[in-house]
């Protein structure tokens, strides 16, 4: 609706003006519109090229990540032999999309410097009526930023994003700062803006509701987006600087948002069967990286507790809705994840025929398939070995655009009372157990997005079953959060206790927020993950950052020489507590494997 707008606006001006160059449009023309464009950016609009080269291949930090994983077949094991060489860049530099979020900052975000630019012209009623979208600018400006730290540590950022003030080599600020200062100019901001807005003529405010395309033109939600932001990254820094994190967390505890900040994207996100693959955006990432995307035991185990079929009350109620199911027979439906010790798994991945050719048997009225690398022949991917992420809330879906969420609110708040950081008034466990009840709200909303019945799936009653789940009762969705619960109370002390904080965290973010679980991973090194083993070989590698782009040491050499002894894949971020800097995020063990099918006869090409 905004773009329509923006077009026929545009259409016009080329009306009314015989040069349009020469035109000085109002600011209610073009400050509103550059807000838009901001919030329209890959930021919160994901964008299919960064997402593909991020899924792509099973190569990218999700997959050091454990989020997701490429699947565990002996042809594919030669693409982990530099896995653990975090030395040449190997493998990150696979895909190149990373290190380039930087420089997307400064280029998606330069409509920032051009409002501010504009509203320093306005007086009296006209910059009452604009000031408020260069206060909102400021909140995106400040929160991305605060994402680069968390990806390369120092970035430019004061001298950064200054338009026609002519600051073309700005210096890189010490991390530390960045946060700092960015914190402390939303905390200003929540007070300014509610008090901005009041100031606004009504068709002022109207204006900034029709353009705010992410919360409508809602000064509080505006707020509440802040205190969340707030709240985030001062836990963030808690373990290096815990009284002035404290004085951020302390103030937004009654202030945080009391719904999902997610909204619908201005491009669409879905793909319709039937259709070629060219309309979709983030979710044509997912499809077409589809054999790189099986969910790991990390996180299935952690959903999936009892056998390999879904059992409510005793598995998470989001399985359903987050995890795509398998069989290995014609009873259940059932979940597999896939274990990061392929050498142990590489027996039971099933095979068209036995070593001495003849067809491999997997039980009466059962084919055996290898994985199939696209979902599209729903009832040949149900036969494959190994979960996928939900291809209807996922792949055939509208993902939303994401601000915050409350089960994201909620894991931090239950780390705040963990650590002794504020008191909230519940315990620990309570916030966690209220993530898993908002977390399950939050998937099976967005799994109810889905269009995948648009198509030859309309009749298929069974499918529909299996990917569009009823949602469990409120008393089945409690009875799991409060089994989480209590494993939480029973857990030894804080690092068992975080484990769980963070296992909840990644079923709760797992694809949809990759960036914000590595950055939860390298800080508190959890949850653990297992080693990589393939071929004979055990990979441990401890990605702690983002090497900068090429293009800095070109763009800005003299400055970029201050941070070049520091631009390797091992240099923790600066909100890495001094004891977790040498500590592994790996477990010693791996995850049982379960569910499998007897093996077939000896296979001679098995790794030894």
């Amino acid at each position: 609706m905004v773009g329509s707008i923006l077009m026929s606006c545009e259409d016009r001006l080329a009306n009314e003006f015989k040069n349009p160059e020469n035109h000085n449009p109002l600011p209610e023309e073009i400050i509103p519109g550059m807000f838009t464009q901001m919030l329209k950016t890959r930021f919160f609009v994901m964008d299919y090229g960064e997402w593909w080269w991020t899924f792509e291949g099973g190569f990218g930090i999700p997959s050091y990540a454990q989020i997701l994983v490429r699947r565990p077949h002996p042809s594919e094991a030669g693409y982990y032999e530099d896995w653990s060489d975090m030395s040449g860049n190997a493998n990150i530099a696979n895909n190149g999309r990373p290190s380039m979020r930087l420089g997307w900052f400064y280029t998606d975000l330069k409509n920032f410097a051009l409002i501010r630019d504009e509203v320093e012209k306005l007086k009296g009623n006209e910059l009452l009526d604009n000031e408020i979208f260069f206060m909102t600018a400021t909140v995106i400006k400040n929160t991305i930023g605060l994402q680069q730290v968390d990806n390369f540590n120092r970035i430019p950022f004061s001298e950064a994003l200054q338009g026609t003030r002519g600051i073309f080599f700005p210096k890189y600020d010490q991390a530390k700062d960045v946060y700092m200062t960015a914190l402390e100019e939303l905390a200003d901001l929540a007070v300014s803006i509610p008090q901005t807005y009041n100031k606004m003529s009504q068709k002022a405010k109207d204006q900034f509701a029709h353009q705010d395309i992410a919360f409508g033109g809602d000064p509080q939600k505006w707020v509440q987006y802040i205190h969340s932001v707030r709240l985030r990254h001062a836990v963030r820094m808690s373990g290096v600087d815990a009284e002035y994190a404290k004085t951020h967390i302390q103030d937004v505890l009654n202030k945080l948002p009391t719904t999902d900040f997610i909204w619908s994207n201005p491009i669409k996100n879905v793909m319709t069967i039937g259709r070629d693959n060219g309309c979709g955006i983030y979710v044509r990432a997912i499809y077409e990286n589809a054999y790189a995307t099986l969910i790991p035991n990390i996180i299935m185990q952690r959903m999936n507790y009892g056998d390999l079929d879904y059992v409510e009350g005793e598995d998470d109620p989001r399985l359903p809705v987050i995890a795509c199911p398998t069989r290995y027979s014609k009873k259940n439906w059932q979940y597999n994840g896939c274990s990061l010790n392929y050498d142990a798994q590489y027996p039971y991945w099933p095979t068209v025929a036995n070593p001495d050719g003849s067809a491999f048997d997997a039980g009466p009225g059962l084919t055996v398939r290898t994985f199939e690398n696209y979902p599209t022949n729903m009832k040949v991917w149900l036969n494959s070995c190994y979960s996928q992420y939900n291809i209807a809330t996922f792949t055939y879906g509208e993902i939303p655009s994401y601000m915050n969420s409350l089960a994201e609110n909620d894991l931090f708040l239950a780390e705040i009372v963990l650590k002794g950081l504020a008191s909230t008034g519940k315990s620990a466990a309570d916030h966690v157990k209220d993530a898993v009840i908002h977390s399950t709200d939050f998937w099976y909303k967005v799994n109810s997005y889905s269009n995948f019945w648009a198509g030859q799936l309309a009749s298929e009653d069974s499918l529909k079953r299996i990917f569009a789940p009823e949602k469990p009762s409120a008393a089945i969705i409690n009875q799991f959060a409060d089994k989480i619960k209590a494993e939480f109370e029973a857990a030894a002390g804080v690092e068992d206790k975080m484990e769980i904080i963070m296992q909840q965290k990644y079923i709760h973010h797992n694809i949809l927020n990759p960036y914000e679980l590595w950055a939860e991973l390298r800080r508190t090194r959890h949850p653990k993950l297992e080693k990589l083993t393939a071929v004979g070989q055990t990979h441990e590698p401890m990605l702690e950052r983002v090497k900068y782009n090429s293009d800095e040491l070109q763009r800005n050499a003299d400055k970029f020489a201050e941070v070049v002894n520091e631009n390797t894949l091992t240099t923790p971020i600066f909100w890495v507590p001094e004891n977790k800097k040498n500590e592994k995020y790996y477990m010693d063990e791996y995850l049982p494997l379960k569910g499998f099918l007897p093996l077939p006869s000896p296979n001679p090409n098995r790794p030894q």
